[in-house]
């Protein structure tokens, strides 16, 4: 095969996985908002609260401390057994509410069960928000020193830029494992604690994958910000 339709055939795959990840980068927020409230019309036996105090109870002695926040979505759960609930929802028997607070009790697990692991990632993830900030600066720095001839500090500061963008990409991808990890023990809970049938388990995978395409859009962002068609 001529080498020039080679390249053509590299470049138009390049194209169009920058075309796909920025579509996902774009788009994956508003997809999950929009499954929230579909999956949101379904009704559950029990609401988020009542929920993560049975769990708490059950396996945690009730030490898993509850508070809220007014924003959507904004559910979390920290290594120190701080359990946040949307207030909008936290007392609504509804399916979308319960498979978060599932997904967040599944960390509380994951803390449980491997906790030195956690904490060791914890520490990776402020690291790299902190650091990817300059990811971005470094390169234009080693443009800027390659036009004014400054070879050698040009390669250090490209040389930064790609392993700071390597560490990125590593901790974002252990995000997306520890994430799937969590889903998967919401989902057994469900099922076990909440009595969900097969119907709404499937609906809770549903939900729990479009949180998850939220990480992988964290990944492709960090991947395709030299573009400057990222949002914020």
């Amino acid at each position: 095969m001529n080498l020039i339709y080679i390249v053509l055939i590299a470049v138009g795959v390049l194209v169009l996985f920058i075309l796909a990840g920025l579509a996902i980068v774009n788009k994956s927020g508003e997809e999950l908002y929009d499954k929230f409230n579909q999956i949101s019309k379904y009704e559950t036996s029990i609401s988020p609260i009542e929920f993560a105090n049975f769990i708490s109870k059950t396996f945690f002695g009730g030490q898993i401390r509850i508070c809220f926040d007014e924003r959507i979505l904004s559910d979390s759960y920290s290594s120190d057994g701080k359990l946040t609930l949307c207030s909008k929802y936290a007392n609504n028997k509804q399916l979308a509410g319960l498979a978060i607070v599932a997904h967040e009790l599944g960390h509380a697990f994951q803390f449980a069960s491997e906790r030195n692991k956690m904490k060791k990632y914890g520490k990776k993830l402020k690291l790299s928000k902190i650091l990817s900030r300059l990811i971005s600066p470094l390169f234009i720095i080693a443009v800027a020193l390659l036009c004014f001839e400054y070879y050698i500090f040009a390669i250090i500061c490209a040389g930064l830029a790609v392993i700071l963008f390597i560490l990125a990409c590593s901790v974002k991808m252990s995000t997306i494992k520890i994430e799937n990890e969590a889903s998967l023990n919401a989902l057994e809970l469900l099922k076990t604690y909440a009595n969900f049938d097969e119907h709404q388990l499937k609906l809770a995978e549903e939900f729990l994958n479009s949180a998850k395409l939220t990480y992988i859009a964290d990944l492709l962002k960090i991947m395709l910000k030299w573009t400057g068609m990222t949002r914020k």
